[in-house]
Protein backbone atom coordinates (compact mmCIF):
# COMPACT_ATOMS: atom_id res chain seq x y z
CA UNK A 1 0.00 0.00 0.00
CA UNK A 2 2.78 2.57 1.38
CA UNK A 3 4.27 1.90 -2.21
CA UNK A 4 0.95 2.44 -4.35
CA UNK A 5 0.60 5.83 -2.22
CA UNK A 6 3.99 6.82 -3.17
CA UNK A 7 3.96 6.09 -6.50
CA UNK A 8 0.93 7.52 -7.04
CA UNK A 9 2.13 11.07 -5.64
CA UNK A 10 5.15 10.86 -8.60
CA UNK A 11 3.70 13.09 -11.48
CA UNK A 12 5.72 15.10 -13.88
CA UNK A 13 9.19 15.52 -15.48
CA UNK A 14 11.84 16.65 -14.58
CA UNK A 15 14.47 18.26 -16.52
CA UNK A 16 18.06 19.29 -14.88
CA UNK A 17 19.44 21.90 -17.61
CA UNK A 18 22.92 23.21 -17.70
CA UNK A 19 23.45 25.05 -20.85
CA UNK A 20 20.60 26.91 -22.71
CA UNK A 21 20.94 24.17 -25.42
CA UNK A 22 19.76 21.97 -22.76
CA UNK A 23 17.22 23.62 -21.98
CA UNK A 24 16.11 24.05 -25.49
CA UNK A 25 16.01 20.52 -26.06
CA UNK A 26 14.13 20.20 -22.99
CA UNK A 27 11.20 22.31 -24.49
CA UNK A 28 11.06 20.41 -27.69
CA UNK A 29 10.66 17.30 -26.09
CA UNK A 30 8.24 18.39 -23.44
CA UNK A 31 4.93 16.52 -24.14
CA UNK A 32 2.65 19.39 -24.13
CA UNK A 33 -0.44 18.84 -21.81
CA UNK A 34 1.85 17.46 -18.98
CA UNK A 35 3.25 18.64 -16.30
CA UNK A 36 7.14 19.59 -16.51
CA UNK A 37 9.57 21.26 -14.30
CA UNK A 38 12.91 23.16 -15.73
CA UNK A 39 15.77 22.74 -13.65
CA UNK A 40 18.06 26.01 -14.39
CA UNK A 41 21.44 25.46 -13.23
CA UNK A 42 23.08 28.64 -12.34
CA UNK A 43 26.02 27.25 -14.90
CA UNK A 44 23.66 28.81 -17.32
CA UNK A 45 25.45 32.86 -16.95
CA UNK A 46 22.01 34.34 -17.49
CA UNK A 47 20.02 32.27 -15.63
CA UNK A 48 17.53 34.07 -13.62
CA UNK A 49 17.18 35.99 -16.84
CA UNK A 50 15.76 33.17 -18.89
CA UNK A 51 13.71 31.75 -16.22
CA UNK A 52 11.82 35.49 -16.37
CA UNK A 53 11.91 34.96 -20.32
CA UNK A 54 10.35 31.92 -20.03
CA UNK A 55 7.45 32.70 -17.60
CA UNK A 56 7.14 35.99 -19.05
CA UNK A 57 6.58 33.56 -22.49
CA UNK A 58 2.90 32.14 -21.24
CA UNK A 59 4.21 28.37 -21.86
CA UNK A 60 2.11 26.29 -18.87
CA UNK A 61 5.43 25.21 -17.37
CA UNK A 62 7.21 25.46 -13.85
CA UNK A 63 11.05 26.57 -14.02
CA UNK A 64 13.74 26.96 -10.84
CA UNK A 65 16.79 28.24 -11.03
CA UNK A 66 19.04 26.18 -8.71
CA UNK A 67 22.64 27.32 -7.47
CA UNK A 68 25.55 24.97 -9.37
CA UNK A 69 26.59 23.41 -6.28
CA UNK A 70 23.48 23.54 -4.20
CA UNK A 71 24.30 19.32 -4.47
CA UNK A 72 27.78 19.20 -4.15
CA UNK A 73 29.55 17.14 -1.86
CA UNK A 74 32.98 15.66 -2.45
CA UNK A 75 32.68 12.19 -0.51
CA UNK A 76 28.94 12.17 -0.67
CA UNK A 77 27.89 13.48 2.63
CA UNK A 78 24.85 15.97 3.00
CA UNK A 79 23.36 17.82 5.87
CA UNK A 80 20.19 16.02 6.63
CA UNK A 81 17.97 18.53 6.10
CA UNK A 82 18.86 19.29 2.57
CA UNK A 83 19.25 15.24 1.95
CA UNK A 84 15.92 14.84 3.22
CA UNK A 85 14.77 17.86 0.96
CA UNK A 86 16.09 17.26 -2.14
CA UNK A 87 15.33 13.15 -2.09
CA UNK A 88 11.62 14.09 -1.29
CA UNK A 89 11.38 16.46 -4.56
CA UNK A 90 13.48 14.58 -6.73
CA UNK A 91 11.09 11.58 -6.05
CA UNK A 92 7.79 13.74 -6.92
CA UNK A 93 8.89 13.42 -10.33
CA UNK A 94 7.71 10.43 -12.43
CA UNK A 95 10.97 11.14 -14.70
CA UNK A 96 14.07 13.19 -14.42
CA UNK A 97 16.11 13.59 -17.42
CA UNK A 98 19.88 14.53 -17.40
CA UNK A 99 22.07 15.85 -20.10
CA UNK A 100 25.30 15.55 -17.68
CA UNK A 101 26.01 13.18 -15.00
CA UNK A 102 29.18 14.31 -14.44
CA UNK A 103 27.45 17.45 -12.11
CA UNK A 104 26.66 17.28 -8.46
CA UNK A 105 22.86 16.61 -9.68
CA UNK A 106 23.76 13.54 -11.80
CA UNK A 107 26.53 11.95 -8.31
CA UNK A 108 23.36 13.03 -6.20
CA UNK A 109 21.16 10.70 -8.37
CA UNK A 110 23.82 7.49 -8.28
CA UNK A 111 24.39 8.07 -4.94
CA UNK A 112 20.70 8.24 -3.77
CA UNK A 113 19.38 5.62 -6.49
CA UNK A 114 17.41 8.08 -8.03
CA UNK A 115 16.08 6.47 -11.75
CA UNK A 116 16.94 8.99 -14.39
CA UNK A 117 17.46 9.24 -18.25
CA UNK A 118 20.47 10.80 -19.67
CA UNK A 119 19.97 12.75 -22.94
CA UNK A 120 22.74 13.44 -25.28
CA UNK A 121 24.93 16.19 -24.20
CA UNK A 122 25.83 18.36 -27.55
CA UNK A 123 24.90 16.86 -30.64
CA UNK A 124 26.67 13.29 -31.61
CA UNK A 125 28.42 13.94 -28.22
CA UNK A 126 28.67 9.75 -27.81
CA UNK A 127 30.63 9.44 -30.91
CA UNK A 128 33.96 11.43 -29.22
CA UNK A 129 36.09 8.21 -28.14
CA UNK A 130 38.07 9.53 -25.22
CA UNK A 131 35.10 11.98 -23.86
CA UNK A 132 33.16 8.51 -22.68
CA UNK A 133 34.36 8.62 -18.76
CA UNK A 134 36.28 5.18 -19.43
CA UNK A 135 38.43 4.75 -16.05
CA UNK A 136 41.94 5.70 -17.15
CA UNK A 137 43.97 4.25 -14.38
CA UNK A 138 43.63 2.74 -10.76
CA UNK A 139 43.92 5.45 -8.98
CA UNK A 140 41.12 7.22 -10.85
CA UNK A 141 39.10 4.00 -10.22
CA UNK A 142 39.98 3.72 -6.60
CA UNK A 143 39.19 7.37 -6.20
CA UNK A 144 35.67 6.99 -7.66
CA UNK A 145 34.65 4.65 -5.23
CA UNK A 146 35.85 6.40 -2.44
CA UNK A 147 34.10 9.43 -3.46
CA UNK A 148 30.93 7.08 -4.71
CA UNK A 149 31.48 8.51 -8.50
CA UNK A 150 29.92 6.78 -10.82
CA UNK A 151 31.75 6.39 -14.35
CA UNK A 152 30.08 9.49 -16.21
CA UNK A 153 28.13 9.35 -19.49
CA UNK A 154 25.25 6.78 -18.21
CA UNK A 155 27.56 4.52 -16.61
CA UNK A 156 25.52 4.60 -13.03
CA UNK A 157 22.93 1.86 -12.16
CA UNK A 158 20.44 4.63 -11.28
CA UNK A 159 20.84 5.58 -15.45
CA UNK A 160 17.67 3.90 -17.05
CA UNK A 161 18.52 5.19 -20.59
CA UNK A 162 20.28 6.72 -22.72
CA UNK A 163 19.05 8.83 -25.62
CA UNK A 164 21.33 9.72 -28.45
CA UNK A 165 20.75 11.27 -31.93
CA UNK A 166 22.10 8.57 -34.24
CA UNK A 167 23.52 5.61 -33.84
CA UNK A 168 26.30 6.45 -36.60
CA UNK A 169 30.03 6.58 -35.74
CA UNK A 170 29.39 5.41 -31.69
CA UNK A 171 32.21 5.47 -29.20
CA UNK A 172 30.37 3.15 -27.70
CA UNK A 173 30.48 -0.71 -28.49
CA UNK A 174 28.06 -3.66 -28.21
CA UNK A 175 29.82 -5.26 -25.39
CA UNK A 176 29.89 -1.54 -23.35
CA UNK A 177 27.80 -2.21 -20.51
CA UNK A 178 25.75 0.99 -21.54
CA UNK A 179 24.91 -0.43 -25.33
CA UNK A 180 21.38 -1.96 -23.95
CA UNK A 181 20.25 1.34 -22.45
CA UNK A 182 20.73 3.39 -26.02
CA UNK A 183 17.87 4.51 -27.76
CA UNK A 184 17.70 7.07 -30.23
CA UNK A 185 15.51 10.75 -30.95
CA UNK A 186 17.56 12.54 -33.48
CA UNK A 187 17.50 16.21 -32.84
CA UNK A 188 16.85 17.56 -36.21
CA UNK A 189 13.17 15.62 -36.22
CA UNK A 190 12.45 16.62 -32.89
CA UNK A 191 12.72 20.02 -33.82
CA UNK A 192 11.03 19.54 -37.12
CA UNK A 193 8.02 18.45 -35.40
CA UNK A 194 7.60 21.54 -33.19
CA UNK A 195 3.81 22.33 -32.88
CA UNK A 196 2.82 25.74 -33.34
CA UNK A 197 2.67 26.44 -29.70
CA UNK A 198 6.06 25.58 -28.97
CA UNK A 199 7.14 27.56 -31.61
CA UNK A 200 5.66 30.83 -30.19
CA UNK A 201 6.93 29.62 -27.01
CA UNK A 202 10.72 29.59 -28.28
CA UNK A 203 10.20 33.27 -30.08
CA UNK A 204 9.15 34.80 -27.01
CA UNK A 205 11.89 33.13 -25.22
CA UNK A 206 14.64 34.11 -27.56
CA UNK A 207 13.24 36.85 -29.80
CA UNK A 208 13.01 36.12 -33.50
CA UNK A 209 16.06 35.59 -35.71
CA UNK A 210 17.53 39.12 -36.23
CA UNK A 211 17.00 40.14 -39.70
CA UNK A 212 20.20 40.89 -41.35
CA UNK A 213 20.62 43.32 -44.39
CA UNK A 214 23.96 42.65 -45.27
CA UNK A 215 24.52 41.85 -48.94
CA UNK A 216 26.76 38.40 -50.58
CA UNK A 217 28.43 35.83 -48.89
CA UNK A 218 27.45 35.27 -45.53
CA UNK A 219 29.61 33.41 -43.12
CA UNK A 220 28.73 33.13 -39.44
CA UNK A 221 31.65 32.67 -36.98
CA UNK A 222 30.68 30.27 -33.55
CA UNK A 223 32.78 31.11 -30.60
CA UNK A 224 33.52 28.60 -27.87
CA UNK A 225 35.16 28.90 -24.28
CA UNK A 226 37.91 27.50 -25.22
CA UNK A 227 40.33 29.54 -23.07
CA UNK A 228 37.34 28.74 -19.87
CA UNK A 229 37.90 24.87 -20.75
CA UNK A 230 41.82 25.25 -20.76
CA UNK A 231 41.82 24.45 -24.41
CA UNK A 232 43.88 28.13 -24.88
CA UNK A 233 45.07 30.95 -23.34
CA UNK A 234 42.66 33.87 -23.49
CA UNK A 235 45.49 35.44 -26.00
CA UNK A 236 45.34 32.39 -27.93
CA UNK A 237 41.09 32.57 -28.29
CA UNK A 238 41.12 36.25 -29.42
CA UNK A 239 44.27 35.69 -31.81
CA UNK A 240 42.29 32.45 -33.17
CA UNK A 241 39.00 34.18 -33.49
CA UNK A 242 40.61 37.61 -35.13
CA UNK A 243 42.90 35.56 -37.50
CA UNK A 244 39.53 33.70 -38.63
CA UNK A 245 37.50 36.78 -39.15
CA UNK A 246 40.21 38.92 -41.13
CA UNK A 247 40.40 35.85 -43.45
CA UNK A 248 36.82 35.49 -43.96
CA UNK A 249 36.25 39.02 -44.69
CA UNK A 250 39.80 39.45 -46.88
CA UNK A 251 37.55 36.63 -49.12
CA UNK A 252 35.31 38.85 -49.83
CA UNK A 253 32.63 37.65 -46.72
CA UNK A 254 30.24 39.71 -44.70
CA UNK A 255 30.97 38.05 -40.71
CA UNK A 256 28.44 36.98 -38.39
CA UNK A 257 29.84 36.36 -34.85
CA UNK A 258 27.70 34.11 -32.35
CA UNK A 259 29.54 34.50 -28.88
CA UNK A 260 28.74 31.12 -26.93
CA UNK A 261 26.75 31.83 -23.96
CA UNK A 262 29.86 30.76 -21.80
CA UNK A 263 32.21 32.61 -23.82
CA UNK A 264 33.84 35.82 -21.62
CA UNK A 265 35.70 37.47 -24.31
CA UNK A 266 34.44 40.11 -25.94
CA UNK A 267 34.35 40.70 -30.12
CA UNK A 268 32.64 44.17 -30.33
CA UNK A 269 36.09 45.34 -31.11
CA UNK A 270 36.30 43.64 -34.73
CA UNK A 271 35.81 46.08 -37.33
CA UNK A 272 32.66 45.08 -40.19
CA UNK A 273 31.89 42.00 -38.17
CA UNK A 274 27.66 41.97 -36.70
CA UNK A 275 27.53 40.38 -33.33
CA UNK A 276 24.03 38.17 -32.62
CA UNK A 277 22.66 37.45 -29.11
CA UNK A 278 24.60 35.63 -27.22
CA UNK A 279 22.26 34.51 -24.79
CA UNK A 280 20.25 32.41 -27.39
CA UNK A 281 21.29 29.12 -28.57
CA UNK A 282 22.65 28.77 -32.18
CA UNK A 283 20.43 26.10 -32.86
CA UNK A 284 17.94 28.12 -32.55
CA UNK A 285 18.83 30.75 -34.92
CA UNK A 286 19.56 27.04 -37.39
CA UNK A 287 15.73 25.67 -36.62
CA UNK A 288 14.76 28.83 -37.73
CA UNK A 289 16.04 28.47 -40.91
CA UNK A 290 16.53 32.60 -41.52
CA UNK A 291 19.94 32.99 -41.80
CA UNK A 292 21.10 32.77 -45.64
CA UNK A 293 24.49 31.50 -44.71
CA UNK A 294 27.09 30.27 -47.09
CA UNK A 295 29.73 29.36 -44.35
CA UNK A 296 29.65 28.38 -40.67
CA UNK A 297 33.07 27.93 -39.13
CA UNK A 298 33.95 26.85 -35.45
CA UNK A 299 36.70 25.28 -33.45
CA UNK A 300 34.95 22.60 -32.85
CA UNK A 301 31.17 22.92 -31.90
CA UNK A 302 29.00 20.32 -32.80
CA UNK A 303 26.42 23.06 -33.39
CA UNK A 304 27.83 23.05 -36.77
CA UNK A 305 25.81 20.04 -37.81
CA UNK A 306 22.69 21.44 -37.44
CA UNK A 307 23.25 23.86 -40.50
CA UNK A 308 21.84 22.29 -43.53
CA UNK A 309 23.47 21.85 -47.33
CA UNK A 310 24.18 24.60 -49.34
CA UNK A 311 25.78 26.25 -46.38
CA UNK A 312 29.40 25.00 -46.00
CA UNK A 313 30.52 23.82 -42.58
CA UNK A 314 34.55 24.16 -41.35
CA UNK A 315 35.21 22.81 -38.16
CA UNK A 316 39.39 23.77 -37.35
CA UNK A 317 39.43 20.60 -34.44
CA UNK A 318 37.89 17.01 -34.41
CA UNK A 319 36.94 15.63 -31.24
CA UNK A 320 36.79 12.20 -32.51
CA UNK A 321 40.47 12.30 -33.90
CA UNK A 322 41.37 14.31 -31.51
CA UNK A 323 43.69 16.92 -34.00
CA UNK A 324 43.73 19.73 -35.83
CA UNK A 325 42.72 19.87 -39.96
CA UNK A 326 46.06 20.70 -41.35
CA UNK A 327 44.45 22.12 -44.50
CA UNK A 328 42.15 24.48 -42.78
CA UNK A 329 44.91 25.51 -40.34
CA UNK A 330 46.93 26.50 -43.74
CA UNK A 331 43.75 28.36 -45.30
CA UNK A 332 43.61 30.78 -42.84
CA UNK A 333 47.13 31.16 -42.37
CA UNK A 334 46.95 29.51 -38.63
CA UNK A 335 49.50 27.51 -37.17
CA UNK A 336 48.75 24.89 -34.61
CA UNK A 337 51.64 25.60 -32.35
CA UNK A 338 50.16 29.58 -31.72
CA UNK A 339 46.77 28.47 -30.34
CA UNK A 340 47.44 24.82 -28.74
Amino acid sequence: MKKEQKKQKMTGDLYICHTVYHFLVALARWQEGGPVTFWLSTTISNAQQLAYQIRQSGAPVRVLVKDKDVLRSEFGFYPRPLLAEMRAFLQSFAHIYLFNDDTPEGFFCHRQKLAYVLLEDGYNYFTIAHQQGYPRSLKERLARQVKRRPLIRGYSSACQAIEINSWENLAVSQTDSRYAKLCVLPRKALFRQLSSEKESYMQAIFGPVPEVNERGRLALVLTQPLAQDGLMSPSQQAYFYEKVITRLQASGYQVLLKGHPRDHLTYDGIKGVTCLAQAVPVEYLALQGKLQLSLVVSHSSTANQFFEAPTVSQVFYDWARDSYDAQLLGDYGLDEGDIR
